[in-house]
Parts: structure tokens; C-alpha cells; sequence
């Protein structure tokens, strides 16, 4: 599954320094921008959930700056989280990365978004509850 994306807003790069609602207001934009274009790549087909996925995320620059691949793929968090919306994978927590492929001198920016279920891994039943992650000061009182 190939979804496309532009470029995650500045406020959600690890290196910002964002006032917190502006940073929300970027987090909810992407993640729902991520979540509309994978439905439209899904097409009428049914979400997957898969259980366990692998995904490989491809960054085209217009400028010939350096980028750190590691904070590509921190700024893609929203993008994961708008993935599971879209009912592509069940819970986010368990996707595999492949290595950012960062490339530079493109007309216009954006992100690629390669999504395969994992080898040996279920697609999870529509009708099984999305898991919700309790904190673990919560579990220890």
C-alpha cells in the first residue's frame, strides 16, 4: 500500500520549539491529512487492521540541506497515528521501520509512505476492540 503525503509542518519536527496549541493544532492536521489519503489509497477496499506492519517511509526535499533520518521519522508520528485511524494497522506500537530514504533536488516536497503487513501476522477481526494502553502508574496503585 503506497500512501503520499506532504511534508510534515515544522512544528512537529524534534527540533522545534512550538507553543503547545500550535503544535496540537499541526498533530491533528497531519494525522487527519495521513488518515483521508490512506482511505483514498485504500480505495472501497475494506481496512485491513493488520496486526504487525512494515513501513518505509521515503522524504523528497526541494533544497540539497542535509537531513537526519531519525528525526524524518520522529516527525512522522501524526502520520502512524492517522494510519491507525484509517483502520490500516490496529495499533501503531507495532510497526517495523525500514531505514528513511531521504532524497533532495525534487520540484516540490512530500513523503512516501510504503505499508506491508508484516510476514505471519493477522489481519485483526473488525469486531476486536482497539486496544487502549493504560499508563503504568496507574497499574502499580
Amino acid at each position: 500500500m503506497l500512501v503520499k503525503l506532504g511534508l510534515p509542518p515544522n512544528e512537529l519536527w524534534p527540533n522545534a520549539r512550538p507553543h503547545r496549541i500550535a503544535k496540537a493544532r499541526a498533530v491533528k492536521a497531519y494525522r487527519h491529512e495521513a488518515k483521508i489519503e490512506a482511505k483514498q489509497a485504500l480505495g472501497r477496499a475494506r481496512p485491513p487492521r493488520w496486526a504487525a506492519a512494515t513501513v518505509e517511509a521515503s522524504f523528497a526535499f526541494t533544497t540539497q540541506r542535509r537531513r537526519d533520518p531519525d528525526n524524518c521519522l520522529a516527525a512522522l508520528k501524526a502520520a502512524f497515528d492517522g494510519l491507525r485511524d484509517a483502520g490500516v494497522i490496529a495499533d501503531d506500537n507495532q510497526l517495523t521501520h525500514e531505514p528513511v530514504r531521504v532524497e533532495s533536488g525534487h520540484s516540490r516536497g512530500s513523503v512516501e509512505l510504503r505499508i506491508w503487513a508484516t510476514p505471519g501476522s493477522p489481519a485483526v477481526s473488525p469486531d476486536t476492540p482497539m486496544r487502549v494502553q493504560t499508563s503504568a502508574v496507574e497499574g502499580s496503585r
